[in-house]
């Protein structure tokens, strides 16, 4: 009799787990395309040349990274940050204070970081390595972290 009341307290358990489980991957973030996100956003790439057309990279602040094709019509989402590692770009966007510059230096060809924050949108260009240290060393964090 004592085995019959253990089998539904194991079944329960068993059930209980796998509830976890699911909980656990519906808990992970989801893609939503770059175009309909409504939260912050880095975006950075270069463009221009013969063809002018600009390899982008979106990181949104929930850690999904979307490189971004044909003229902004497409993406392919391409990794997923950790919340850690998000915050440290975004913290970096605050520290070196993107929001505020002034960086609109295009040529044939250009690099460029742009930030959505809220109401606030903020694109900054350059062509060559007159630009502050920080800046390209940022763009540079950018490109290893989401290769």
């Amino acid at each position: 009799m004592q085995n019959r009341r253990r089998k539904p307290q194991v079944l329960l358990n068993d059930v209980f787990a796998l509830f976890l489980i699911f909980s656990l991957f519906a808990c992970s973030s989801t893609k939503i395309p770059p175009q309909e996100y409504k939260g912050d956003v880095i975006t950075f790439g270069n463009g221009g040349g013969f063809s002018g057309i600009e390899n982008t990279i979106a990181i949104h602040e929930n850690g999904n990274v979307f490189r971004i094709t044909d003229r902004g019509t497409s993406y392919e989402p391409l990794s997923t940050l950790s919340s850690a590692e998000t915050q440290q770009l975004f913290d970096t966007v605050e520290f070196l204070g993107l929001i505020e510059m002034d960086v609109n230096k295009p040529d044939n060809t250009y690099r460029f970081i742009e930030v959505k924050s809220g109401k606030t949108n903020k694109r900054l260009v350059w062509s060559s390595d007159d630009i502050s240290k920080e800046l390209q060393i940022f763009y540079r964090i950018l490109n290893k972290k989401t290769q």
